[in-house]
C-alpha cells in the first residue's frame, strides 16, 4: 500500500491558545483521515534538544514527507525556516492555509507566484479550514493510487 507522507506546520512559540486548539484539532484530522495517510510527528516545544528540532523537522519531516501543509495564520520564524526549506532546498509540494481576515506578508505571496509547487488558500473558519485539507488529502490520495 503506497503511503503518502504528510508533514503539517504551524506557530506554536507564541501563538495563541485558540489558534493552537484550532491547529491541534487540525493535526487529529490528518492523522485520523485515511489509512494511506501518515503525519509526520515533529517535537513541538518541549520534546528534545533544539538540535533535535531542527534535525526531526527539517532533516527528517521536511526532506522526507510527500505533501508539506501548514497554518501561516500566525507568525513563525521556525515555520518560515521550514518553508524556505521545502521550497528552495527539497523542491516539496507545499500548501499553506491562512485565515481570510489576516494580512498575509508579501513575501510568501510573492513565493507563491515564483514557485509552482506552492499554493496558499484562505479560509473563513475552522469548520472550512477542514474541509479543505480533506479536499486535498482525498486529490492526493486518489493521485497517490493512480500511480
Amino acid at each position: 500500500m503506497k503511503v503518502l507522507r504528510v508533514y503539517w506546520g504551524c506557530a506554536l512559540t507564541h501563538a495563541p491558545e485558540e489558534y493552537k486548539g484550532t491547529m491541534n484539532r487540525a493535526i487529529s484530522f490528518i492523522k485520523n483521515y485515511h489509512p494511506q495517510v501518515q503525519l509526520l510527528e515533529f517535537l513541538g516545544t518541549t520534546a528534545g534538544t533544539s538540535e533535535d528540532v531542527y534535525i526531526q523537522d527539517i532533516e527528517t519531516n521536511v526532506a522526507s514527507c510527500n505533501l508539506f501543509l501548514n497554518d501561516v495564520s500566525c507568525a513563525s520564524l521556525g515555520l518560515g525556516f521550514e518553508l524556505a526549506s521545502a521550497l528552495l532546498y527539497y523542491n516539496k509540494p507545499v500548501i499553506s492555509f491562512v485565515h481570510e481576515n489576516i494580512r498575509l506578508t508579501r513575501l510568501l505571496l510573492g513565493a507563491a507566484e515564483r514557485h509552482e509547487n506552492y499554493k496558499i488558500l484562505s479560509y473563513r473558519d475552522e469548520a472550512q479550514l477542514m474541509q479543505m485539507i480533506g479536499n486535498i488529502l482525498y486529490e492526493k490520495v486518489q493521485e497517490l493510487n493512480a500511480e
